[in-house]
C-alpha cells in the first residue's frame, strides 16, 4: 500500500479568474434594471386597465340603477299628474272667467275703460256678460264660439283647455316610457 503524501501549500492563493468582465458585469447590471422597469411598467398597466374596468362597471351599474330609479319614480308619480292635469281641464271655465273677470275689474280699478272682444263657449260668454254688467263696462263685446279668446287692440290671447290638457298629456307621455307587453 502507498501512502498517499499530502504537501501543505503556504503560498498565497492565486485569484480566482473573473468570469465575466466588468463591461460584461455593467450591460447585465443595467438589462436587469431595464427588465426591472418594464415589468414594473407592465404590472402597473396591468393595474392601471384592471382598476379603469371596475371603475366602467360601476358607473354602468350606477347608471342602469338611475335610470331604474327615474323610471320607477316616473311610474310612481304619473298616476298624480294625470289626475292633476284632468282635475285642471274640469276647472278651466271656472278659472277662465275669474281670470278675466278680475281683470276687467282691475282695469276699471284703475280709471281704464277696457275694450275688447271676447269669444268664448256659450256657458263662459252668459257668465261674463252678467259679470261685465255688473261692472258697468260697455266696450266689451261678448260673442259665442268654440275657444277662449280675448281681443284687445295690441293682440289676442286664446286659451283652449282641452288643447293645454291634450299638451300636458303628451308631455307627460314623454317622460314615461311605455310599457312593454
Amino acid at each position: 500500500m502507498t501512502a498517499a503524501l499530502r504537501f501543505e501549500d503556504f503560498a498565497p492563493p492565486k485569484p480566482a479568474r473573473a468570469l465575466f468582465t466588468a463591461d460584461e458585469m455593467r450591460r447585465q447590471s443595467q438589462r436587469a434594471a431595464e427588465d426591472a422597469a418594464r415589468a414594473a411598467r407592465e404590472a402597473d398597466l396591468l393595474a392601471l386597465t384592471e382598476a379603469l374596468r371596475d371603475a366602467a362597471l360601476q358607473a354602468q351599474d350606477r347608471a342602469t340603477l338611475r335610470q331604474r330609479t327615474i323610471d320607477e319614480t316616473l311610474q310612481a308619480v304619473t298616476p298624480a299628474l294625470r289626475a292633476i292635469v284632468s282635475q285642471l281641464s274640469t276647472g278651466m271655465e271656472d278659472r277662465i272667467c275669474a281670470l278675466i273677470g278680475a281683470e276687467l275689474q282691475r282695469l276699471c280699478h284703475a280709471g281704464l275703460t277696457p275694450a275688447c272682444r271676447v269669444a268664448g263657449p256659450p256657458q263662459l260668454i252668459d257668465r261674463l256678460a252678467d259679470h261685465v254688467a255688473g261692472l258697468g263696462l260697455s266696450g266689451i263685446e261678448m260673442v259665442p264660439g268654440e275657444t277662449t279668446e280675448i281681443s284687445f287692440e295690441g293682440g289676442r290671447i286664446s286659451v283652449d283647455p282641452q288643447e293645454i290638457s291634450a299638451r300636458l298629456t303628451a308631455l307627460l307621455d314623454e317622460f314615461v316610457p311605455a310599457k312593454e307587453a
